[in-house]
C-alpha cells in the first residue's frame, strides 16, 4: 500500500508539473545598478562562472542542473539559486537553445523584473526580485 501511494504521490507531481501548476513564489527587489554590473561582463562571463548538465525526463529537456559555481559567481552569492538546483526558465524563457539563453540574457536589459524558476528537491520554486532604479 505504501508503495502505491509513493508511486500516485511521484505521478500527481509529474502531472502538476506537465500541466503548469503554479511554482512556490519568492519575492524579492534588486537594484538597476546590481543587475547592471552583472549585464557589463556579458552572458559569457556567466557561462564561464558555472558547470551545468542537462536534465530530461522521459527524453524531455527540463532545464540545466547547477553543478558547481565559481566563488565569485552571481549564482553562488545569491543565496536563492542553490548547487543541485534545476534551472528551468529566466523570465519566462527556456534555456535549451543558446538562442533561448541570449532570448533570456537580452530580456534583462530592459526588465522590471527578473524571474529564474527552478526544481529544488521535487519543488518547482519561482524566485523573482523586482527591478529598482
Amino acid at each position: 500500500m505504501t508503495k502505491l501511494i509513493r508511486c500516485l504521490v511521484v505521478l500527481l507531481f509529474s502531472i502538476c508539473l506537465m500541466a503548469g501548476v503554479k511554482p512556490t513564489i519568492v519575492d524579492g527587489v534588486l537594484s538597476q545598478a546590481e543587475l547592471q554590473v552583472v549585464l557589463e561582463k556579458g552572458p559569457q562571463a556567466m557561462v564561464a562562472s558555472v558547470q551545468v548538465e542537462p536534465v530530461k525526463k522521459n527524453g524531455r529537456f527540463i532545464g540545466f542542473k547547477l553543478i558547481s559555481a565559481t566563488a565569485n559567481s552571481v549564482l553562488t552569492r545569491s543565496r536563492t539559486v542553490r548547487l543541485g538546483d534545476v534551472l528551468i526558465t529566466v523570465n519566462g524563457h527556456a534555456l535549451e537553445r543558446p538562442d533561448q539563453f541570449m532570448a533570456a540574457w537580452e530580456s534583462l536589459a530592459k526588465a522590471s523584473q527578473l524571474s529564474i524558476r527552478v526544481l529544488r528537491g521535487g519543488e518547482n520554486i519561482e524566485f523573482r526580485w523586482s527591478v529598482k532604479p
